[in-house]
């Protein structure tokens, strides 16, 4: 009567298995031509645009002043802008 318990699940999880199984060797085939697609695909220029010589912004001396604060802010997204540097949080 044990073994009876413990042989249902094994019936149960052959057939999944299978199934995984099959889908993994699929993949691989599928991956295989894409990988030799990409091997004959040739190289790859990747467009980039030119830099542009942008006017760094002031440097910050701890001033306490909303204005300049802002003023320094507004220098540093306007700098970031022209240099194509986009926020990575």
């Amino acid at each position: 009567m044990a073994n009876s318990k413990l042989a249902r699940p094994r019936f149960r999880l052959a057939r999944p298995r299978e199934a995984y199984k099959a889908r993994i060797e699929t993949l691989k085939a599928q991956l295989k031509v894409c990988m030799a697609a990409v091997a004959n695909s040739g190289p790859v220029q990747v467009p980039t645009a030119p830099k542009e010589n942008a006017p760094r912004p002031p440097a910050f001396h701890g001033a306490r002043n909303a204005t300049k604060n802002d003023n320094f802010l507004w220098g540093l997204e306007a700098y970031f802008g022209a240099m194509c540097i986009e926020d990575d949080a």
